[in-house]
């Protein structure tokens, strides 16, 4: 199929561009075409607006669908637990997605179309790509805004939760293939509720932390039946790993929820709790084959300061990842208009991104346009 594509008439970036926004129902793909093979592009749907409509009809705005590894790795899966009389019911529920949930109720709904969240900036060019949205209607009360920036090593990911009141925000994830914690150790619990959607929550572990937090995802060749280990739809094993920036009382949890035998019994979910007015869920998703490398070596937070004071993170938040070749690489969205600094760098963008050399010296800015960027 790909033989055919490249000999058409047609570009790889007319057939596969690397940003696509569909402003009417709020649907953006992000596509990062940086790798020489087209199974290790790294590829991302993001739902930010219309709920309802002739597409998705379930409560779940600012939700990512993300493609790794030649496959859609992550989704709610609806039709995988249909007939499932275990959990049946969980795939419409807002904690099937790869959303941020408030206080264990459902997001926002309607009997039609109704717009939701919407559309803040966005950038593309051949090496990254982001898309920033937000919305004040999935939650009484409540900001909520998702930053997706996709690059060559996977998608950086930073969703805002800001009220003025104390909630309880789950941040979900899930992903094909056998879930595991490193680093950290889980303790088995009964359940993790006793009604509502995690109460179907199998084999749940948790653990309380104020420090980083990975988890990984091994998937092994599809098998028939399908196992959850086994339903990578390549001749080798596919990984994706999750790392999460600390935050204080973070309250971690792996579970698995059932599904028909045909999708492999079980999709392990990974869950971040934290009880705040207001926080900031910073991560990176990142992907690999057994005959390649992950590309990560470490994350961390930066320091922000506005009029030479720090600020919290929900105000503005900056992450820096280091690539296992020695390259730098930091990741900014501004929560407040204001000019703030971060190292060598002022600047009033939404969202930025840039590369530190060897010498510190600051390479390769990008930012929102129409807001300064400066370089002291």
């Amino acid at each position: 199929m790909r033989k055919e594509y490249l000999e058409g008439n047609l570009s790889v970036s007319r057939l596969w561009p690397d940003l696509y926004i569909a402003p009417v129902k709020g649907l953006a793909m992000l596509r990062n075409k940086t790798a020489a093979e087209p199974v290790d592009w790294k590829e991302v749907i993001f739902d930010y607006g219309l709920f309802d409509g002739r597409t998705h009809g379930h409560p779940a705005k600012l939700q990512t669908i993300p493609s790794f590894n030649g496959q859609i790795v992550s989704m709610e899966y609806g039709y995988g637990m249909h007939g499932n009389p275990v959990a049946h019911g969980f795939h419409m529920r807002s904690y099937a997605h790869n959303v941020v949930v408030a206080d264990g109720q459902d997001q926002f709904h309607a009997s039609s179309a109704v717009p939701v969240g919407r559309l803040r900036g966005s950038y593309s060019d051949h090496n990254v790509q982001w898309v920033d949205a937000e919305s004040t209607r999935i939650y009484q009360g409540i900001e909520m805004r998702r930053t997706l920036i996709v690059t060559d090593f996977g998608i950086v990911n930073l969703y805002l939760c800001r009220s003025n009141t104390r909630h309880q925000y789950d941040w979900m994830y899930h992903s094909f293939g056998e879930a595991s914690v490193l680093g950290l150790k889980l303790a088995k619990v009964k359940q993790l509720a006793e009604s509502g959607p995690l109460k179907f929550g199998q084999n749940p572990r948790t653990h309380t932390t104020n420090g980083m937090v990975r988890v990984l995802w091994e998937n092994k060749p599809l098998t028939k039946p399908a196992k959850k280990q086994s339903t990578a739809l390549l001749h080798e094993k596919a990984l994706v790993r999750v790392w999460a920036l600390p935050a204080k009382d973070t309250a971690v949890a792996l579970f698995g929820i059932p599904m028909i035998e045909s999708c492999g019994n079980e999709i392990d979910y990974f869950m971040l709790r934290r009880n705040a007015e207001a926080t900031v869920f910073a991560t990176v998703q990142e992907p690999w084959r057994e005959s390649t490398q992950p590309m990560v070596e470490s994350i961390q937070s930066l320091h922000v300061k506005a009029n030479s004071k720090l600020v919290a993170n929900h105000q503005a938040s900056a992450m820096e990842v280091t690539l296992n070749d020695g390259s730098r690489r930091v990741y900014f969205v501004n929560y407040t208009s204001d000019t703030k600094t971060i190292g060598k760098v002022n600047t009033s963008a939404d969202v930025a991104t840039w590369e530190i050399d060897k010498n510190e010296a600051i390479q390769n800015p990008k930012h929102t346009q129409g807001h300064d960027f400066k370089i002291r």
